[in-house]
């Protein structure tokens, strides 16, 4: 992380950042970050700031997704659970920090989703799955790319500002999303078929 953190210090500072934010969950990931910014001229240490220092917030994501760790067990379910972590993750802290994401996470969640197996989820959940879906499906932040590194402005809208809403009260969230891209579509349709087919014995409907 230390050789990383001047690298990036250096290029987002071209791309006009004046505050650099680095989650420090674990002590582990803090003191590597402490490194990182020992390695910087001391003019430009004040650039990066360390935040999440206690893992609040990433203990936050985590409990959201339990019920999803829980029944994950096997590929590529297990391997989408754990990089929705990591967007869950960059999107809460961006969305409190009001601060761009550098990194490809959205990208990489959202090549899973049309392989996704929604029947692999019950109860709970397979809503929280959706949800998750959604907000993947409907995050379009404005794109700034510099070589290798990708910034992500997190866009304003209601999806993103209301992330806390469904992660801290996902029984109680109002927010409807809409898939935009065609590989949403397929994984929502896919999932509403399997509810039509799992409940046509009891002469039920989905829409």
């Amino acid at each position: 992380m230390a050789p990383a953190i001047t690298a990036a210090a250096v290029t987002l500072v071209s791309l006009g950042a004046d505050q650099i934010l680095v989650p420090g969950p674990s002590s582990y990931e803090e003191e590597r970050a402490a490194e990182g910014i020992a390695r910087l001229p001391k003019e430009r240490r004040s650039l990066v700031k360390v935040v999440d220092r206690h893992g609040e917030i990433l203990q936050r994501v985590r409990s959201y997704l339990q019920p999803l760790v829980a029944q994950a067990r096997k590929w590529p379910e297990s391997a989408f659970v754990a990089f929705a972590e990591d967007f869950l993750y960059q999107v809460a802290l961006g969305t409190d920090f009001k601060a761009g994401i550098s990194g490809h996470a959205v990208g990489t969640v959202r090549g899973f989703i049309p392989i996704l197996d929604s029947q692999s989820f019950h109860g709970e959940a397979k809503f929280r799955l959706a949800e998750i879906a959604s907000l993947i499906c409907s995050y379009e932040p404005d794109l700034t790319e510099h070589g290798t590194c990708r910034l992500d402005l997190i866009p304003n809208n209601e999806i993103v500002s209301q992330i806390w809403s469904f992660i801290d009260n996902p029984k109680t969230s109002k927010s409807c999303f809409e898939a935009t891209s065609e590989c949403c579509k397929e994984f929502f349709w896919q999932a509403r078929h399997s509810e039509t087919v799992q409940t046509s014995n009891y002469d039920r409907r989905s829409c």
